[in-house]
């Protein structure tokens, strides 16, 4: 009973890092015949300590892909590393009908693997996205699908967007090692 009080509870929501959560605040008479007033004056959540965001850049790009190549390999490799959490793809790349593309990162220390872009386009047209380039970024939480972007400008895919696979297969992982992106040209 906290008559005319404000009373303050505090929860830990570690064990939800990295998901959508929502909160549900209920306030609840558990006694007979008495009034149950109840407001919410201010709810706060605090990180215990900022995320590191770490952006790393492969050294062996640009990479021409000429006609007759089936597939190119680009390598990075981070000799010290941190567990991931999140993991986000930035794909720049110049080539003439994406929906001939498609991608695969792999952590070669752990053979995860994802196909992150897959013929854009294909199945809903045979020969997917007639457009030119590349310029996205893959990230799970993205809204709209990179499969189903072909815009009629250039680059045809540009924007934020969700990947074949997921990158959560990645999450906690350790991120020391190597990383190779596998682009193949299916024409």
């Amino acid at each position: 009973n906290d008559d005319a009080v404000w009373d303050t509870a505090s929860v830990s929501l570690n064990a939800f890092a990295g998901q959508t959560i929502y909160l549900l605040i209920e306030a609840a008479d558990a006694a007979g015949a008495s009034l149950v007033e109840a407001g919410i004056d201010d709810v706060e959540i605090t990180a215990a300590t900022a995320p590191s965001c770490v952006t790393y850049t492969s050294s062996n790009v640009p990479i021409g892909l000429p006609n007759d190549t089936n597939s190119i390999n680009s390598q990075l490799t981070l000799a010290s590393g941190a567990t991931i959490a999140d993991l986000d793809v930035n794909v720049n790349m110049a080539h003439a009908w994406v929906g001939d593309l498609s991608m695969v990162l792999t952590h070669q220390n752990t053979g995860t693997a994802v196909n992150i872009i897959n013929r854009p386009g294909v199945p809903a047209s045979t020969y997917g996205c007639s457009g030119d380039n590349i310029l996205a970024t893959l990230d799970d939480e993205a809204a709209l699908p990179v499969e189903n972007q072909c815009s009629s400008g250039t680059p045809t895919i540009n924007g934020t967007f969700s990947p074949n696979g997921a990158l959560s297969a990645f999450d906690g992982e350790n991120s020391s090692g190597t990383w190779q992106l596998t682009v193949t040209d299916h024409y």
